[in-house]
């Protein structure tokens, strides 16, 4: 299967990633991290979601093809965007975290797919799309799967690509199938390989929410 070009998946994919600002009293913003949305959740590291404990409110926020207009954004209490925590795993484990978008008008944000059953190979070529530098402009950097391996139980990727500070939380896409086969942590060669738990958790708790709007 040849790889689709970066632009393409710049087309497929942007529109599902967001940006998460936590924001003082003032306004100002004190971090940020990125995010992006598969069903009626959320999935961004445990790490970025962790950022509320220290602001006011969070604003989440989707752009346009630019990759700057702004074209959704939404803003909450730190207490809001606490509790919508449905499943999550800490930064020394899967540093995974999957919140429920109930009530945020954000039904018609397009979602990304989770590349079920797929082992990246080294050497594959892959994209990242996120905020780097805690920007407001959403960016795709190309790489390749450079390495893998295992620590703590947690298996990783090791990428040749351009990783920054605010990529926390992005997709790692597979540049063949244009779905998500990782997620950037904070570490400089880190990025997760194996779905297995966060797929598992997502698909339970996809099945419980879709009974519940049924009753």
């Amino acid at each position: 299967m040849e790889n689709h070009s970066y632009n393409q998946i710049w087309k497929k994919c942007f529109a599902s990633v967001c940006c998460i600002s936590f924001l003082d009293n003032d306004g100002n913003r004190l971090s940020s991290g990125t995010g992006f949305k598969m069903s009626k959740f959320l999935v961004t590291n445990n790490h970025v979601y962790a950022g509320h404990l220290k602001s006011s409110v969070v604003q989440i926020k989707f752009v346009a093809e630019d990759g700057y207009t702004t074209i959704l954004t939404k803003g909450m209490s730190s207490t809001d965007f606490k509790n919508r925590l449905i499943e999550g795993l800490p930064e020394t484990s899967w540093d995974y975290a999957i919140l429920d978008l109930d009530g945020l008008d954000f039904e018609y944000v397009p979602s990304l797919e989770i590349d079920m059953g797929y082992k990246p190979m080294i050497g594959q070529s892959v994209a990242v799309i996120g905020f780097p530098f805690e920007g407001n402009n959403l960016s795709i950097s190309q790489g390749i799967v450079s390495s893998r391996f295992i620590k703590a139980d947690v298996k990783y990727l090791q990428l040749d690509a351009n990783v920054n500070q605010g990529n926390s939380g992005g997709p790692l896409i597979n540049a063949e199938t244009m779905k998500v086969i990782g997620m950037v942590t904070r570490k400089a060669t880190g990025l997760t390989d194996n779905f297995d738990k966060l797929t598992e958790s997502f698909n339970q708790n996809a099945e419980l929410l879709e009974k519940a709007s049924k009753n």
